[in-house]
């Protein structure tokens, strides 16, 4: 009996015989599988030009939310906001499905974002990176989004990340009761710090979902944003918050963060009103991340998760809320 599969890798051999089919690069194309993280990537490389290859995962994202997300990537393009652009097929579609042993994985193909992360500790880099957030986020101001793309709204960044980290302690006897106590107080005072910032909070509009160093790339005086998975509607606050979040979980905040934030003000000077809702945010972010691994685990294994992460989830949440501009 042959048990089914939740995630298969692709052979590199395969892929050639099905980009062959699609894509017009000849039989001089070389493919390495690159990383695997939300999707696949595979680095395309032809004689003349580089390429990302990103294989969704099965159920990720139905046809009409990638549609947005790559008509959010194009609209950004043409408001002169460093991105990587998608490439479409050779007969101009942009996305194909391939049949894998767990189901029909999306597949689209991207430029190749060259170059090196951005710095944390190159304070010319991370004030660069504050104006790109900025003008995406102003380009956003244009862009209308339909209801494809998921919203990150309280429901999106508190509900269900609540749920899914409950859902994980209840298997977890050994850690779950005094962490579970923590969990309902925190996200009892969350809910209630939410509810009392939705009524003031201003900048909605489009989000990248994930900004933070390796989701960029500098080559020369060119900085590029690209990997928008996570992107929608949104408050862009959350962007600003998921980026200090990154560099205080990396311990560079001391360094990366005042440069963003410059940047970032002297594009978008309106909204420093914003800034007294990062602690919020940063809790939220934390929130998010820790459900978005948990619902991985199935993939990843549950080694990616341990007892400490979640026995240190409102410790760390507690830190980030009281952290001041």
């Amino acid at each position: 009996m042959r048990l089914p599969a939740i995630y298969s890798t692709l052979s590199v051999e395969s892929l050639k015989e099905w980009i062959a089919h699609y894509y017009d690069f000849g039989d001089s194309v070389d493919i390495t599988f690159y990383c695997r993280n939300v999707s696949d990537t595979y680095l395309l490389t032809t004689a003349e030009r580089q390429f990302a290859l990103k294989v969704n995962r099965v159920n990720w994202r139905a046809d009409e939310a990638i549609v947005e997300e790559l008509t959010a990537i194009r609209h950004m393009d043409r408001s002169g906001v460093g991105v990587a652009l998608p490439v479409p097929r050779s007969d101009g579609k942009w996305i194909t499905h391939i049949p894998a042993p767990e189901g029909s994985r999306s597949a689209m193909l991207y430029e190749w974002a060259r170059g090196r992360a951005p710095d944390y500790t190159n304070s010319d880099h991370m004030h660069r990176y504050g104006e790109l957030v900025a003008r995406l986020h102003a380009a956003g101001d244009a862009l209308r989004l339909s209801d494809a793309r998921p919203r990150l709204d309280a429901a999106y960044l508190l509900d269900i990340p609540l749920q899914r980290i409950r859902s994980r302690l209840k298997r977890l006897p050994a850690v779950a009761p005094s962490v579970a106590r923590d969990l309902e107080s925190l996200a009892e005072r969350t809910q209630r710090n939410m509810s009392r910032a939705v009524e003031k909070l201003r900048g909605w509009g489009f989000c990248h979902g994930d900004i933070w160093a390796n989701n960029a790339r500098l080559d020369g005086e060119r900085l590029v944003l690209f990997d928008f998975d996570f992107c929608g509607p949104g408050w862009t606050v959350f962007d600003v918050a998921t980026y200090r979040w990154h560099t205080w979980s990396r311990g560079s905040e001391a360094v990366a963060w005042s440069p963003f934030l410059e940047g970032y003000l002297r594009i978008r000077p309106e909204a420093e009103a914003m800034l007294e809702y990062l602690g919020l945010f940063m809790v939220l972010r934390h929130l998010w991340t820790t459900a978005h691994f948990v619902g991985r685990l199935p993939e990843t294994g549950a080694y990616f998760l341990s007892d400490d992460d979640l026995e240190n989830l409102v410790p760390i949440c507690d830190q980030l809320e009281s952290l001041r501009v």
